[in-house]
């Protein structure tokens, strides 16, 4: 998410261990979004109010999850330069899914969607996520992706959705990529990704970049970009 990538010099990589999720939510309190978040919750509710996934309700535990971004979840903001490129596809894949605002999100929206997500605290959060918003048929929250797992999946009308903080430079091996040919994907890129997944794809997809529009609400560098793979003809 934004904040792990705008903080990412002082989290310990691969795995947000329970010590960084507690350091991170000092460094919360300290700035203040603790308590605004807290009091936008009070205010307005904690389900979607505007966006492609209006209507999602977040559990009263969510308030100490990604404490950054539950403000802009709610108001249907956060990272709002993808939604119209998410469409409506029959199977969504989440590489990266945190807690499941996209997972659970594609999934009221008719997708099959799978999460793949290495902090198990996340992953728990996903299916507590799912259970609440009445999607858990439609939601499935595994740890690391192997290329295999995708050979389960029918892929014809297929979305991938990959934010794993810089990781994604190793992720777009060959054998994965053979077999996304022909699913669209969407890339958040971290620490100049960009070049190689846009080297990994360049025979089998076209990519348009993104540009975040620069919202204070979000902690993201105001450099922070996505890039949009379709698949060639």
């Amino acid at each position: 998410m934004g904040l792990a990538h705008t903080l990412g010099k002082i989290a310990p990589t691969p795995v947000k261990t329970w010590k960084w999720r507690r350091h991170q939510r000092r460094l919360l309190r300290t700035w203040g979004v603790e308590a605004e978040t807290r009091e936008f919750v009070v205010e307005h509710g904690l389900e979607v109010l505007e966006g492609p996934f209006t209507g999602l309700r977040f559990p009263e535990e969510a308030v100490r999850w990604e404490q950054a971004s539950l403000i802009p979840c709610l108001q249907g903001t956060y990272e709002c330069e993808l939604y119209e490129h998410l469409g409506r596809p029959d199977v969504f894949i989440d590489v990266g899914s945190a807690y499941g605002f996209y997972l659970v999100g594609m999934a009221l929206r008719g997708a099959h969607s799978y999460g793949f997500e290495i902090d198990r605290v996340r992953r728990a959060g996903s299916r507590r996520l799912a259970a609440l918003n009445g999607v858990s048929d439609r939601v499935r929250v595994s740890g690391r992706l192997r290329p295999r797992d995708l050979d389960e999946l029918s892929l014809e009308n297929a979305l991938l959705l990959c934010d794993v903080e810089g990781a994604e430079k190793q992720l777009f091996s060959a054998d994965l990529v053979r077999r996304l040919h022909g699913v669209r994907i969407i890339v958040e890129f971290h620490h100049g990704s960009e070049s190689q997944v846009t080297s990994a794809l360049r025979h089998t997809h076209n990519c348009e970049v993104v540009k975040f529009d620069g919202r204070s609400n979000e902690f993201r560098p105001a450099d922070q970009a996505w890039g949009i793979f379709l698949p060639r003809a």
